[in-house]
């Protein structure tokens, strides 16, 4: 899992070996669950698929489209709901787009153990003395995730487009 955004051509300039962005391992082709490009073996092997989380979504964004188009959604709700079930949130971020390419833009908060970690304190303290529900130091965490997130947009034609 990539829990930081990582450039994946400046990676490849950095491993020129190697085939799996995700364990760095140089493998065969036959090896490979999906590669990036049409040039190449740069993408994501079999055995990283199957452990496959989303950590950081701009980093992962190559195996997260590959699954959604795999899928074929066609309705805006799929594509939410993929997300709901892999126990992932989106923050609704406002209506984009005119005409055939309309939709809705998402944020995508990058590091999801963390923001379960926050969660979890504002569920066990509760209503704080002065009526919030955050103190200082947890909005000032919260505010950060935020700024840090990722924008996804998808259409109302379930077509998505993860903004790195």
């Amino acid at each position: 899992m990539k829990t930081k955004y990582e450039n994946i051509y400046e990676w490849m300039k950095a491993n020129p070996d190697a085939s799996c962005f995700y364990c760095g391992k140089q493998r065969d082709p036959d090896e490979m669950a999906h590669r990036f490009f049409v040039e190449g073996n740069v993408g994501i092997c079999k055995l990283c698929m199957s452990d496959f989380r989303i950590g950081h979504l701009a980093a992962d964004r190559h195996v997260v489209e590959r699954i959604l188009a795999e899928k074929g959604y066609k309705r805006k709700v799929d594509v939410l709901n993929w997300f709901k079930r892999q126990g992932y949130e989106l923050f609704e971020a406002g209506e984009f787009g005119e005409d055939d390419y309309k939709g809705t833009a998402y944020n995508f908060i990058n590091d999801i153990d963390s923001w379960n970690e926050l969660q979890a304190e504002i569920k066990a303290h509760g209503r704080l003395p002065n009526g919030f529900y955050m103190d200082a130091e947890e909005t000032k965490r919260m505010n950060a995730m935020f700024d840090s997130a990722t924008r996804i947009e998808i259409y109302n034609s379930g077509g998505v487009h993860i903004v790195y």
